[in-house]
């Protein structure tokens, strides 16, 4: 195991200090393989999980995108009569649909929600949106007439956003209410929290057996590999046979892949994470799902182990916040938030963060008050240079600039992310003052995604022959 690493400062003396971002916590994915093997609950995430979202776009069924929720989807057909056609019911083609924070008030206002409180939330919005539009009545002058006549527009428009983001609700509702969904969720659950794991391999393949779709078989069985430091050999020999009889053996590749890597294999997993879980707090028994005071809320209970490292790394205060708080707009006012603490790296919890796998780096970068280099670039791009993060496996790299100027984090996961972790990277960044985050990322992804990055085929053919 590689331990903590603090480079010379004059490495970076010739890069130009940021006015603007002060920090930069780089990520490895292999860091944290348990957080997207686990089901996201957030609703951008679960969109994510089941609809599909690519390139912030997501395919929906064309009513829900209609001005007239009315439209027909019926196209004509040629009769026996050559003067009329028969209407007859046609499968609507999907449209794409950009997924906008900026120009969609209310999917900025839901997205990063807890799945159990955006019912609610909807609710919430339609009934201010009928109070807006019952307002037309009492308008008592043309000033107000004129007034009315301005927000028209943006009601109707918010409006129908509420009917399209209520019909993707409508989706995710069945599978959420679902036996499999809530036992899927209920093994994860115990083997985050390390509850009887002996016996979470059964269910897994009880459910293997019922026919669930293959990958979340498999996630679930990394999860468990992950979790517990390893599957014994008898065990996972059974497993892999069973698995192979029930979807093919077409996929005995993927666990060659799956080996290779530690994800799921013979040899004892590397991951420490039951060593971890209760000093950085990965898992919080009462959390509130509806008024969050902490960001395990996106998975019911489990903090990402990557957003906890960050967390931990600038030292927040966390205020709770108001109860029953009807509206994204009631929120606390910012003059009132706590002010976020100075980054403080890696101190006070050094041991636990070497115990996880992989090289940490802690790089401070001091003012330069002498000649700069003429042809200066990024920090981040030099870091990038200077590292050579190619062939690393594990990495979670920390450069604080020596300046009072900034105030922002900017939190880069190499391998990629998931909205959950971007949804509790924007719940941290608004319980604070004076500290903000931009996230880059090489892939937004899910469980899913990132096996198939492994070798796994296409979706759609993983189903039980």
């Amino acid at each position: 195991m590689t331990k903590h690493r603090q480079s010379d400062p004059a490495t970076y003396a010739d890069l130009e200090l940021s006015s603007q971002v002060d920090s930069l916590i780089i990520v490895d994915r292999s860091v944290d393989w348990v957080t997207p093997m686990c089901t996201q609950l957030t609703f951008e995430g679960l969109l994510d999980e089941y609809v599909g979202v690519k390139n912030a776009q997501i395919e929906v069924d064309p009513s829900l995108l209609s001005a007239n929720p009315s439209d027909s989807t019926t196209a004509p057909a040629a009769s026996t009569d050559n003067n009329t056609f028969a209407r007859v019911p046609t499968v609507p083609k999907k449209r794409k649909h950009h997924l906008s924070g900026t120009n969609d008030r209310v999917f900025a206002d839901i997205r990063d929600l807890n799945f159990a409180s955006v019912g609610g939330r909807l609710s919430r919005i339609a009934k201010r949106l009928e109070g807006d539009y019952e307002a037309r009545k009492g308008l008592k002058n043309v000033r107000e007439m004129k007034d009315f006549v301005g927000r028209l527009g943006g009601l109707q428009s918010e409006h129908q956003a509420l009917r399209l983001h209520t019909g993707l609700s409508e989706i995710l509702m069945p599978i959420t209410r679902s036996e499999e969904f809530s036992k899927m969720l209920e093994i994860q659950q115990n083997i985050i929290a390390g509850y009887n794991l002996s016996s979470q391999l059964d269910a897994i393949e009880s459910l293997m057996n019922q026919e669930v779709p293959a990958m979340l078989v498999l996630r679930a069985a990394v999860l468990l590999h992950l979790a517990q430091g390893g599957i014994r050999q008898k065990m996972l020999e059974n497993f892999k046979k069973e698995f192979l009889q029930v979807y093919g053996y077409h996929h005995l590749s993927l666990f060659v892949a799956l080996e290779s890597l530690n994800l799921l294999s013979k040899s004892p997993s590397n991951t420490t994470f039951p060593q971890i879980r209760k000093p950085l707090r990965l898992l919080v028994d009462e959390v509130d799902d509806v008024n969050p005071n902490d960001i395990s809320y996106v998975y019911s209970g489990y903090a990402p182990l990557s957003v906890r490292l960050v967390h931990n790394n600038h030292n927040h205060t966390i205020q709770t916040p108001a109860a029953d708080r009807d509206d994204a707009a009631e929120s606390v006012a910012p003059d009132t938030l706590p002010r976020a603490h100075a980054i403080v790296g890696w101190k006070g919890f050094e041991e636990t963060v070497r115990a996880i796998p992989g090289a940490t780096f802690d790089e401070v970068q001091k003012a330069d008050h002498g000649g700069a280099s003429a042809n200066r670039t990024s920090l981040f791009l030099q870091l990038l240079r200077v590292k050579n993060f190619a062939g690393l496996m594990a990495l979670l790299v920390v450069a604080v600039a020596a300046t009072r100027g900034g105030g922002t984090t900017m939190v880069f996961f190499l391998g990629g992310c998931t909205y959950t972790e971007i949804a509790a990277l924007r719940w941290m960044s608004n319980q604070t003052r004076g500290r903000k985050y931009l996230i880059g990322t090489t892939d937004i992804l899910t469980g899913s995604t990132l096996l198939q990055q492994f070798g796994l085929p296409d979706p759609c053919e993983l189903k039980p022959q």
